[in-house]
């Protein structure tokens, strides 16, 4: 008879040999490593249910997912307050598990009001429609490469087709990036701790579009990463605090992959969202980064990340589970790449 368990630091190994065995990591990926899982399931900023399940079946794991949770902010709510949301990750079944996948999605329901899914499988998009998950928004990924190395590393990959396309995006583009893209950027204030001003950027961006809760218990969490270099800032413009935006470099292969993890400013203003990115671009450079990715679920960011010379490489879709309709509709989504696996890996 299969159970539901809560994942313990005794269960760790056996999670890690799991997730390898699904999944098929390269050796540079850390999701599997127990440094990174110590991280993700252990030591991470009190939640209202248990960070990570595994179904058993007798002491083998025949099933296992992670459960972020939070708090969605949004124009109606009371300022700092709304809706406990969670979000399944890593997850992952055995082909002999049978509904033990499904119950740990349910499992997630328990302990939240709504709840989100962004960056999945194809089946997994079937089980979430089935459980009713709603489509609501693309969110475009958006990439930018700064240096051959990321050039070269970008495009050996790639079909014939795709890579010509890209790269005749990349010489249109390279003459513009001789320019600088905004004429007076933002400053950036690198901070070891976000404080209580990370909480108030995000109910202020919350009055023009919903997004997940920034407490700063949360984004100190991210910048203890176990791997790569994870940075912190606030922008400001003048004196005035303007944003928040957290930048993570890891190194694969002889290649810095870089990612915005995230930018989320107080105003919706595309030129100042432009005048934040900027200065992200020059720390990236500072920072050896050779190519740069970013998700942007807003219109003013996404318009912010072409004026500086960004080009769209993708999208994710945003399916949202809201049972009581409690999220008004009519509101963007900004949904970065710390709403996504993609964080964390």
């Amino acid at each position: 008879m299969a159970r539901l368990c809560p994942v313990a630091a005794a269960q760790l190994s056996e999670v890690a040999a799991f997730l390898t065995e699904r999944f098929h990591p390269k050796p540079a990926d850390n999701f599997v490593k127990l440094d990174y899982l110590r991280w993700q399931y252990l030591d991470w900023p009190p939640a209202p249910g248990p960070r990570a399940h595994s179904c058993l079946e007798g002491d083998n794991i025949i099933a296992h997912a992670g459960t972020i949770y939070s708090r969605f902010l949004h124009p109606a709510a009371e300022p700092g307050a709304g809706p406990v949301l969670s979000n399944v990750h890593s997850w992952a079944s055995s082909p002999q598990a049978g509904p033990a996948g499904a119950m740990l999605l349910w499992q997630s329901f328990r302990h939240s009001d709504v709840q989100y899914a962004f960056s999945f499988s194809p089946q997994a998009q079937r089980v979430f429609a089935a459980a009713g998950f709603k489509f609501v928004q693309v969110v475009p990924t958006f990439r930018r490469i700064l240096t051959a190395t990321g050039r070269r590393a970008a495009y050996s990959r790639e079909p014939l087709a795709k890579s010509v396309a890209f790269r005749a995006i990349e010489t249109v583009l390279s003459p513009w990036r001789a320019l600088p893209p905004v004429s007076s950027a933002l400053a950036l204030e690198e901070v070891e701790e976000f404080d209580s001003n990370a909480e108030q950027v995000a109910r202020c961006a919350s009055r023009h579009c919903i997004l997940s809760a920034r407490d700063s218990s949360f984004l100190n969490h991210i910048l203890k990463h176990p791997f790569g270099m994870t940075h912190g800032y606030y922008l400001r413009d003048g004196s005035d605090l303007a944003g928040l935006a957290l930048l993570h470099v890891e190194e694969r292969e002889g290649v810095r992959y870089a990612k915005i993890l995230d930018c989320l400013m107080i105003s919706p203003d595309r030129w100042q969202y432009a005048r934040a990115v900027a200065p992200l671009l020059r720390q990236l450079s500072a920072l050896h980064a050779d190519i740069v990715i970013v998700h942007a679920g807003t219109p003013w960011l996404q318009a912010a990340l072409r004026a500086n010379n960004f080009y769209n490489r993708g999208r994710k879709t945003l399916w949202v589970r809201d049972p009581k309709a409690i999220l008004p509709k009519g509101y963007p989504y900004h949904m970065s790449l710390l709403d996504s696996d993609l964080a964390f890996l």
